[in-house]
């Protein structure tokens, strides 16, 4: 005591201990008044002026929390807004912080931080366009004000124009400030069928006005991932809503995808709500992307378009695609029709036009077609097609249906002339079965062509049905007129690895050499017959194909020419040689041939080798021809026997050919002439004999004609 009487007397230690009982005193009597001005009897009486106007109700807690620093404070738990019934929950928030000014010790209430946490709530638009909480922003004399709002860990679920949102770990930030335009920060993750994750990011300023809340710097932000991959984009408009309608100007739309490798950018000047739909005026995009192969760039531009909760519709939308791969030139698509995509329905488009060009530098235009027609998609796997028109300046009609796992259709075309798109078929070799035919798909499909046109070859009439599936592409029945002549069967096409190839077919009256130069890129055979082939075949390439040809040929000619052999200068070279035989060797000659009367041709091919048996007769020299031999198709490397009997049926000349089709060499069949013979000049005179008497018949036979 005798110590704090002197420090008592002292003025500053006076000073301060008045100060500090006084402090107290005042922090006292401000925190008593806090918590009668913060009593839940009181606080209810407040949420009811703030529900003043609508029938909604706040409810919460009798037990709370206050505090005094850093500004007075009280917690409210199990905060629960009602619906406009008073009774169902609209909003549920966990706790909520109330922030007020210390002027609202002495006064009325001014509220100067809100805290939100663990918000959970539905926002919804229903079929006339309203949303459950417009009601809210009707109310224009609230007593209240907020200076700063901010939401913590909130989950929103929004259900509008059809779809359904869900929001989570959202969190919310603003600040009002004196001009009345207050920034604010929101940031969410958003949950939907489509993407496995999107974030958002918004940012901006928002108002009140006498109309309704606007926000005329919103710039949202976002990325996500789908099964594609990654995307991301942006969002930059003046949103607003005013007399509870939502208006939107000058909206620019970013987006860029993994999963096309592409991006679109969407301008939009005006979007209003009217009764129960938006309005979107003046809609203009750019876009760039991949599919498979193609590098794709377009535009979409429409005037008008109408969204409600059920579809979107546009009197009349355009679209410019420009699609192009590695090795090709820019393909041009326009596509302009009335569109319509429904929620139930899909897209519809009732009267579409579409027209499509690729100019090539060093080559013809193609793809030169104009259609018109309809397009109706419900979904991927429920779709129809339906047009008319030109493709290559020829007339075309297309009519083709999927239900589900079903395709079927027709094609009919006039002409179809595949020489200016070889480049293109070459190029496709490698993967020559359809990507899209997967799983349970299933394709019938009616072809019709009236002309075929190949670099070498012409086919009409074409008639064929194609059954497809994932594991097999059947043309069966197939019918055309090529080879001046008609042919029926079936081409299977078998997924496998590598893809398999099945052809059977039964030719009447076809001129046979340009049939046997496409199948074996050699044909010594000419004359019309009737042609029956069953090859199986797998590969990618021209040689592959070839190597594994295995199957049946049998051909019947009649008055043709066996191109490559002429018997008469044949003997003519036999006889001049007979000193020397056993070193002979005849050249055959593409130019000239033997006329025959009948030409029977036999093959049983296995891997790519062909050994056949043959049966003619000739009519200059009139002889009878029989054959055995083998050929290896791919280099045309052969070897065969061959007898020209005499038609007195007693002289036999047996010959030997051997080299390639291209440049096979003749000679004499010295071991079968031979055979059996033991001394030289018994050879020599066999020989010898062989020849003469074979040639003596023809010389013979020459004299009589």
């Amino acid at each position: 005591m005798s110590t704090f009487v002197p420090l008592f007397k002292r003025r500053w230690f006076k000073n301060t201990l008045i100060l500090s009982v006084v402090t107290a005193i005042g922090l006292g009597g401000a925190y008593a008044t806090f918590y009668h001005l913060s009593s839940f009897e009181r606080l209810q009486r407040l949420s009811t002026d703030v529900m003043q106007g609508s029938t909604r109700k706040i409810t919460f807690d009798a037990q709370m929390e206050r505090q005094l620093f850093p500004r007075p404070t009280v917690v409210l738990k199990n905060v629960m807004l009602s619906e406009t019934d008073g009774r169902t929950p609209a909003m549920n928030i966990k706790q909520v912080s109330v922030g007020v000014a210390w002027t609202s010790v002495f006064g009325d209430w001014a509220i100067d931080k809100l805290v939100l946490n663990d918000l959970a709530t539905v926002i919804t638009r229903d079929d006339n366009g309203s949303w459950n909480f417009a009601d809210l922003f009707k109310q224009q004399n609230q007593k209240v004000k907020f200076n700063r709002i901010n939401i913590n860990n909130g989950q929103v679920m929004l259900q509008a124009f059809g779809k359904r949102v869900e929001l989570n770990q959202i969190h919310y930030n603003q600040i009002r400030q004196s001009d009345g335009k207050s920034p604010y920060i929101f940031t969410a993750n958003a949950m939907n069928p489509f993407w496995n994750e999107l974030q958002l990011n918004v940012q901006g300023h928002v108002a009140q006005t006498p109309e309704g809340i606007i926000s005329p710097d919103m710039i949202l932000q976002f990325t996500g991932h789908e099964t594609g991959g990654a995307f991301s984009g942006s969002l930059v408009s003046k949103v607003g809503l005013k007399n509870n309608q939502f208006t939107s100007d000058d909206n620019k739309l970013i987006i860029r995808t993994d999963r096309l490798t592409g991006h679109a950018d969407i301008n939009i000047a005006h979007i209003g709500s009217e009764n129960d739909h938006l309005l979107l005026n003046n809609i203009n995009s750019v876009f760039t992307g991949s599919l498979n192969d193609y590098r794709l760039n377009g535009t979409l531009t429409s005037r008008q378009a109408k969204l409600d909760p059920a579809q979107l519709a546009s009197d009349e939308i355009t679209v410019n695609l420009t699609a192009k791969t590695a090795t090709s030139d820019n393909l041009n698509v326009n596509l302009n029709a009335p569109a319509t995509w429904h929620v139930e329905n899909g897209l519809n488009m009732p009267k579409l036009q579409i027209t499509t060009r690729q100019d090539r530098p060093n080559g013809l235009s193609r793809f030169l077609s104009e259609w018109m027609g309809s397009l109706q998609i419900k979904n991927l796997k429920n779709w129809h097609a339906q047009a008319q028109g030109q493709f290559d300046r020829q007339p075309v009609v297309m009519d083709i249906i999927r239900e589900h796992n079903t395709i079927n259709g027709i094609l009919q075309m006039a002409k179809l002339d595949l020489a200016n798109y070889v480049d293109n078929i070459e190029a496709r070799v490698d993967n020559p079965y359809p990507s899209w035919l997967t799983g349970a798909l299933v394709s019938h499909m009616g072809i019709d062509i009236g002309t075929l046109s190949l670099p070498a070859l012409e086919v009409n009439n074409i008639k064929t049905t194609l059954h497809a599936t994932s594991s097999e592409a059947r043309f069966e029945p197939f019918s055309a007129d090529l080879y001046g002549g008609h042919t029926e069967g079936l081409l299977i096409v078998n997924n496998n690895q590598p893809v398999q190839y099945v052809m059977k077919q039964k030719a009447e009256g076809v001129q046979v050499r340009p049939m046997l130069q496409d199948l074996f890129r050699s044909g010594h055979i000419s004359g019309k017959g009737d042609v029956n082939l069953s090859f199986t075949t797998t590969g990618a390439t021209r040689q592959e194909l070839t190597e594994n040809l295995s199957g049946s040929l049998n051909m019947n000619v009649k008055d043709g020419n066996w191109y490559g052999i002429n018997i008469r200068e044949l003997m003519k070279a036999a006889a001049a040689n007979s000193e020397d035989n056993t070193s002979l060797n005849l050249n055959a000659n593409n130019d000239n041939g033997t006329p025959f009367s009948t030409f029977d041709f036999t093959s049983k091919i296995n891997q790519g080798i062909s050994k056949h048996t043959t049966d003619s007769h000739f009519t200059s020299p009139a002889v009878h021809m029989t054959a055995k031999g083998e050929t290896i198709l791919y280099s045309g490397r052969m070897s065969e026997d061959i007898n020209i009997l005499s038609n007195n049926g007693k002289d036999t000349l047996p010959l030997r050919i051997t080299g390639t089709m291209d440049n096979p060499a003749i000679s004499l069949n010295y071991k079968k002439i031979t055979s059996g013979l033991k001394t030289a000049e018994q050879k020599k005179d066999a020989v010898t004999d062989a020849i003469k008497k074979q040639w003596d018949w023809m010389r013979e036979q020459s004299k009589k004609q």
